[in-house]
Order: C-alpha cells, then structure tokens, then sequence
C-alpha cells in the first residue's frame, strides 16, 4: 500500500512537471541553443512570468538530453548562387574529375552602361557558355583576378599538343617553353619545263632531239631551319637556307658527217675562220665549209642549281580564340535590349575581347619575311666538227649562262589539323614579291676563236647584259606529322615550288644575230616549276 502510493504521488509530479514545462514553452519563443547560433541565430526573448516551476522543468528536459554533439561552426552563411558555375564536388565515387579551363579574355575599358562601371573581363568558360556577366561589376573575386590576368607564360591556358585527339589537358601548371626551334628536311625534286627548243636534226634521235632531255630528273635536295620563341611563344623569329643542286645533264646525239643540221638558223649570220676563210658558223656544222666534213655528234649540258636564304618572324595565335562579350554587365537581347526582355548577354565586334582557345584540333602559324633566292641556270651545245673523237680546242661551243638574284617581301602560313594524340594533317604555303637581277653571259665558239658578225676582235658573240624584272614565288605544302615525344615531329609530305618572271638558259637562246646587243639581250620572262616529295623532323630544344 505504501508503495503504491509512492509510485502514484511520483507519476502525478511528473505529470505534473512536464505540463507546466509545455505551457511556458507554448507562450514563449524557442530558442536554439547557443552552439547552434552561428548557422541562424535567434534573439533570446525573456519570460517574464519568471516561473520557476517552467525553470526547473527545462533544466530536467536539458539533463536527460545529454550534452549536444560539437560540430565546427561554419566561416560564413553559404552563398550558393555566388559559385553557380563551379562544377560540384562529391565524395562517392572517390575520384577527382578534372575541373573545367577558363581562359581570360584580354582587358578592355568599356565605356559604363547604366548603372554599371568599367570592369575587366570575365572568365570564359570552355562549355559553350556566352560568358554574360552576372550584372555585377565589382569584379574584386580572387579566382577572377587571376584567370584574368595577363598571360605570363607559367600558367597553363590551352593546349599545345594533341593528347587526346584534339587538344592537351587543361588545368594543370606548365614549365617554361623551351626557347629553341628547328627543322631539317630532304627534298626528292624534279624540274618541270616547256618542251624546249630544237637542237638538231638528223640525229640518231631525229627531230626529238630538244632541250627538254637535258632537263633535271629526281635528285635530292635539302632545307634546314632554326629560330628563337619570342613573348613566352606567342611569336618566332626563324631563319632557313634551301638548296636543290641536281647536278649536270648531258645528251650526245650522233650521226654520219654532213648529215646533222643544227636547228639554229641564225648561225648563218656569225662566222669562224678555220684558216681558208670566214664560213659561217652554220656552214661549219653541216660540212658545206671548206675547212671542215661537218659535225659527227652533238653534245648537250645543262646545269641548274636552285638555293635560297629566308628569314621570318612567326605568330602562332590565329584561330586560336574567339569573340566574346565586353565585361560587365549584359544589355539583354538583340531584340529586347532597353525593354528589359532577353537574358544577360553582352555586345562585342571586331575590336571586343577574344577568349582564349582551350580546346580544338586546328593550329595556324603564319609568318612574314623577307628571302634571298637565287638560281643559276647554264647551257651547253657543243658540235664536234674536228673529225678527232671528243670534244677538242677546235670544235665549236654554244654558251649560255643566267643567273637570277631575287630579294623580296613573303607571307606565308600552314595550318595544322590534329588526326588523333599523335597524327597530324597539314597544309601550308608561301608567296612573295621580288625583285630579280637578271645577268645573261653569252658566248659562241671554238675554245681559241670567238664567233663575229663582220670582223674579228669588234663584234665578237661575247656578250654580258643584265636587266631586273619583278618575279614572283610561290610554295605549297601538303603533309603528315608524327609525334614521336614531346620534343620531336617526324614530318613528310608533297611540296611544290613555282618560279616566275626568270630567265633560263633555254630560253635566252638568240633567235637572231642582227647586232652584238641582240644577240646579248636578257629576256627574264620564262619560270620554273619545282615539285616532289619530302621527309624530315622538327625539333624543340
């Protein structure tokens, strides 16, 4: 009985306890408890009904709650909207993605639009994004501070190589580039030329013996090239020598004495005196000369020799940007701008900002400079009119020889398209202007005579003039690169080389011997054309 009624006098205060408890707590605020504040603080309102049996019952409420667990109070109230554009972080799977690349801009003071002042550029996001401004023009955040900076060679802004089909990846910290470049080449070239001019007849060629059988086959050649990165790469400075030299080209077309005509009619008009008297040098040949059973075979050389010095200043950032809107805040769109319709976007043109390139397979260098080519071109007909076998003092010689110096302005590019991580696609191209100081030596022969018009010794068939003529050149290139490491490219491909407004040795044959001067006259009006194959490596060091 006595313990019943302990138990129950228990219950009843309880009771008793947790009512008035709920009826302080139902005219009063809640509170949080202090270690809680930081996330969102609430003014402690005081009760002024001062209950004490409320009092108790709260401190009977906090003891069997036990000690609240510690947590670390935050730095500040988030701001998830001030970050929309960072990409979330997660915990599972435990990995960490790469984050995007934002590239800066270059900084623009713009003129204040209403209610906005001049600020620098945003970050242009790599995703497609219009890099609008968020309408807020204080720009003082440090991650937009750095990514708008300038471009100080340390920080890696966009790829340079083709890792993974297209471009490198982005984020990550680069060393400096090596401040050194270069490239070797061996050329596998031929020469291409009119059909040429007749030589002779009654050969054992027949009427096919012209000036195109002496023109060069395939042979090699070479270019080689070095320069320096200037600006921390955005530019180059490259010198480059070239030379084709294919050697000397000889024919020797026979025949039976007094049977070889030389296609040469003005020969007629020139004389050599073999000892009886001046014959013409084409009576000579043909064996109507008294002193002479006419030519036996005829021998034709020709020599050509193409080299070329060029130096070049190089710029690697076309096509490697694109337009982007001016910073601060958006206009709205082309259609709503000033109503307030349209999202934030903002004007540019051809004098805005452009962002970087991050991304993307195609590379283009361009280059201007100037170039030094010079080709020299020599001819040789010489008939062997002696009787004696081989070519003697006394056989007759035809001698033509031009040299062109060429000096001028070029452009030039290549563009480059990356095939997959190591593979590469490119086509490039030359041209430039020149001027071309042409020289023709002419001389017709025997090695101790020299051919005249009337007499001996005042107007001999041995002549120099020169004349100088605009020229043009041209180059394109078709080609494969291989990376083989990050240092070295193996390159190879199909080049053609075009020449205009040169003289040639063929061409600067004299159709006619009406003067010394004409027969001596420079005609620089003729062009060659180069082509073949190529092979050969870049180098940076």
């Amino acid at each position: 009985m006595r313990t019943n009624l302990i138990r129950t006098s228990a219950v009843a205060l309880g009771l008793g306890i947790i009512g008035a408890g709920t009826a302080a707590h139902a005219q009063s605020t809640y509170s949080a408890p202090s270690r809680w504040d930081n996330f969102r603080p609430v003014s402690e309102k005081i009760n002024s009904a001062g209950n004490s049996a409320a009092e108790q019952a709260k401190s009977a409420i906090e003891t069997l709650r036990g000690p609240a667990e510690e947590l670390p109070a935050p730095i500040a109230t988030p701001d998830h909207g001030a970050h929309y554009s960072q990409p979330m972080q997660s915990e599972a799977p435990n990995y960490s993605p790469a984050a995007p690349s934002y590239s800066p801009s270059a900084s623009y003071s713009t003129p204040s639009a209403a209610g906005c002042a001049p600020c620098q550029s945003q970050p242009y996001s790599s995703y497609g994004s219009s890099g609008h401004s968020s309408g807020n023009c204080s720009g003082g955040s440090a991650y937009s501070n750095a990514v708008s900076s300038n471009w100080d060679g340390t920080t890696y802004d966009g790829g340079s190589a083709c890792s993974s089909g297209a471009s490198a990846g982005y984020g990550a910290s680069r060393p400096a580039l090596f401040p050194y470049f270069g490239s070797a080449n061996l050329l596998f070239f031929t020469l291409e030329q009119s059909v040429g001019r007749q030589i002779a007849t009654g050969t054992n060629f027949g009427n096919g013996f012209n000036t195109s059988m002496v023109n060069p086959g395939y042979s090699t050649g070479f270019d080689i090239s070095a320069g320096r990165y200037l600006d921390n790469g955005r530019f180059g400075l490259g010198i480059g020598y070239f030379l084709w030299n294919p050697g000397d080209e000889q024919v020797i077309a026979s025949g039976a004495a007094g049977s070889i005509r030389a296609s040469m009619p003005q020969y007629r008009d020139v004389n050599l005196d073999f000892g009886s008297g001046a014959d013409s040098v084409y009576d000579h040949i043909d064996g109507t000369s008294v002193d002479s059973l006419g030519a036996t075979n005829v021998r034709v050389n020709r020599d050509v020799q193409f080299q070329g010095i060029e130096a070049n200043l190089f710029s690697f950032g076309l096509m490697g940007a694109q337009r982007a809107a001016y910073a601060g805040c958006g206009n709205g769109s082309v259609f709503g701008n000033g109503l307030g319709l349209g999202g934030g976007r903002g004007f540019g043109g051809a004098t805005g900002p452009l962002a970087r390139s991050n991304s993307g397979r195609v590379r283009v260098m361009t280059s201007h400079g100037f170039r030094w080519f010079q080709i020299n071109d020599s001819i040789e007909t010489a008939y062997n009119v002696d009787g004696a076998p081989g070519y003697q003092v006394g056989d007759i010689y035809d001698n033509v020889d031009v040299e062109n110096n060429l000096f001028g302005y070029q452009f030039g590019g290549r563009l480059t398209y990356c095939l997959g991580s190591r593979l590469d696609l490119n086509i490039g191209g030359k041209f430039g202007v020149y001027g071309n100081r042409a020289e023709l030596k002419h001389r017709l022969g025997t090695e101790d005579q020299i051919a005249y018009l009337t007499a001996s010794g005042t107007d001999d068939i041995n002549t120099t003039s020169t004349d100088t003529v605009l020229s043009t050149l041209g180059e394109l290139d078709l080609g494969l690169g291989y990376r083989i490491s990050n240092a070295w490219t193996i390159r190879g491909g199909y080049r053609v080389m075009g020449i205009t407004g040169v003289a040639s040795s063929v061409d600067n044959y004299p159709d006619y011997y009406s003067s010394v001067a004409a027969s001596g006259q420079v005609h620089a009006d003729d062009s060659y054309l180069l082509h073949g194959a190529y092979v050969g490596a870049e180098l940076n060091w």
